[in-house]
């Protein structure tokens, strides 16, 4: 027969340990289960005009977490995207610091615009995967922006040869439906023909578009509105400017004798191109007779030509590159 083993102080009975002991154990495991909170909970990118406003395209949450789980075990923040108690998601704290998109987790934020409270909370896990802990709900509110401005812009017409301006209220061309239209921000992103103007320029939501004086074809002009999360919608304002060739003139033409039956032909001539090297023609009415003068560089022409009878007139005209024929012009011989 084994022998009963025998205890400190003699006794053969094992010893109880006392309730003051028992209690003295579970204040020293307590102490050892250091709980996890999370502080500094912020917008990972605040998209809007400011870096604090908390409105934003982009809903990821980051902050920062201190504290120790049990050995083994883990930490997390869990998320309520609508208030009403439900874990919609989840985040592993790791390295002092957490990550949480709730648009990742949920389709309906996907083109969520406007308010949003997120709710959040920690919670610790053992080594085993078991719930050690959980914290109380806190809240963070946003402004949570996920469409674009909606916009279009009608083609313009303008016309070569004349100075003039253009207006385009871009308030009216494009709508948000979080941002309103004095908060919408405007800006030119592109201009596939900028020769074409004197400038192009935005202010109080107002396109102003400065033509050149000459010139013509078409221009793109990509306009950007981007509202107050930092969404933007391009919307192209083509510009087509229709050529105009105006016809050339013949200005302070005159006739001068030269000799009793000779007489000079001569004026200038003025147009939107190039006249240098072009032609004037005359004709003389009681002869049938046409004759012509070569245009200078300095727009004047002259010739001199023999006449038989006087009391007679010539007509004389000329055209441009462009086949532009000027008005005739007259006088009596």
């Amino acid at each position: 027969m084994r022998a009963r083993p025998t205890f400190p102080g003699g006794s053969s009975h094992r010893r109880r340990l006392s309730p003051r002991r028992l209690q003295g154990m579970e204040q020293l495991e307590c102490r050892a289960l250091l709980t996890v909170s999370v502080s500094n909970v912020h917008l990972a990118a605040d998209t809007g005009s400011s870096s604090t406003d908390k409105i934003t395209s982009d809903a990821t949450l980051t902050g920062d977490a201190t504290g120790t789980p049990p050995w083994g075990g883990s930490a997390q923040v869990q998320f309520d995207h609508y208030g009403n108690g439900t874990v919609d998601g989840a985040a592993t704290i790791s390295g002092g610091t957490f990550s949480y998109n709730p648009v990742a987790t949920d389709s309906a934020l996907e083109n969520w615009e406007g308010a949003l409270t997120i709710k959040y909370r920690t919670r610790e896990l053992d080594g085993y995967g078991g719930v050690v802990s959980t914290g109380d709900w806190q809240t963070f509110d946003m402004t949570l922006d996920r469409k674009t401005p909606t916009g279009s812009l009608n083609t313009i017409y303008a016309t070569e040869s004349h100075s003039q301006y253009a207006y385009v209220d871009l308030h009216a061309a494009f709508a948000d439906g979080f941002t309103p239209d004095s908060s919408l921000q405007y800006q030119v992103v592109s201009n596939t023909n900028s020769g074409l103007f004197d400038s192009v320029s935005i202010s109080g939501g107002t396109l102003t578009i400065d033509y050149k004086s000459t010139g013509y074809g078409t221009a793109d002009i990509t306009i950007r509105a981007s509202d107050q999360a930092g969404n933007y919608k391009d919307a192209v304002q083509q510009v087509v400017v229709v050529h105009f060739n105006p016809a050339p003139t013949i200005d302070e033409f005159e006739l001068t004798t030269v000799l009793p039956l000779a007489i000079r032909f001569s004026g200038s001539v003025s147009d939107d191109t190039d006249m240098t090297g072009r032609t004037v023609w005359f004709w003389l009415d009681y002869s049938d007779v046409t004759f012509t003068a070569v245009i200078q560089s300095d727009h004047t022409f002259s010739v001199t030509h023999e006449v038989s009878i006087y009391d007679s007139y010539v007509v004389a005209w000329t055209d441009d590159v462009e086949n532009a024929t000027s008005e005739l012009v007259w006088d009596y011989v």
